[in-house]
């Protein structure tokens, strides 16, 4: 009797200690560690990787109109941000999407290939003092723009695009991917 009380008390505080410990929680699957989550809100959210790296845009220090962005009107959407670095804020970085005039118009949610810059395309461009590098989607190297939410002042979705060297001495292939935003747009 002694040695089953003693199984039983042993059973009751291994249950104790086992109901104790939680499961760690899960990241959620549309949240990458240093990238803002994928909202629908119009939070003014901006995140990607560029060739696996962490990017996130900022202002020039003054100067309020040069945070990330998105342009909406009669179907044309433009969406850029910006990354400058100190000290001199004179080498950055910028990324732009954009079906403007003339290209494939954004109506509604949806995804939407990116092939020619400015016409439904994507570009990323670097500038540093010495250096200025022009990449752009183009046929032969593409990417998929999704829009979740588009509505009168609110524009959401995520990206990822490959984009090549077009103007300057560039390095290879630029890799996008991770692309995420959520603006009230102008």
């Amino acid at each position: 009797m002694k040695n089953l009380a003693t199984i039983l008390v042993a059973t009751f505080a291994f249950l104790l200690l086992a109901m104790q410990c939680r499961k760690k929680d899960e990241p959620k699957p549309n949240s990458e560690p240093g990238l803002p989550p994928i909202t629908t809100s119009g939070e003014n959210t901006f995140g990607m990787k560029v060739n696996g790296e962490l990017w996130l845009p900022n202002k020039l220090p003054g100067h309020p109109t040069t945070g990330p962005k998105a342009i909406y009107k009669s179907g044309e959407l433009s969406i850029s941000a910006n990354r400058y670095y100190e000290p001199d804020y004179d080498s950055s970085e910028n990324l732009n999407i954009g079906f403007v005039s003339g290209s494939r118009l954004v109506e509604d949610t949806g995804t939407f290939r990116l092939i020619t810059y400015p016409f439904g395309g994507g570009a990323y461009r670097t500038y540093y003092p010495s250096v200025i590098c022009h990449y752009e989607t183009d046929s032969s190297s593409i990417g998929e723009l999704h829009i979740s939410r588009l509505d009168k002042d609110i524009v959401s979705g995520t990206f990822w695009m490959t984009v090549v060297p077009k103007k300057g001495e560039c390095a290879d292939t630029i890799y996008i991917t991770d692309g995420r935003f959520d603006f009230k747009y102008y």
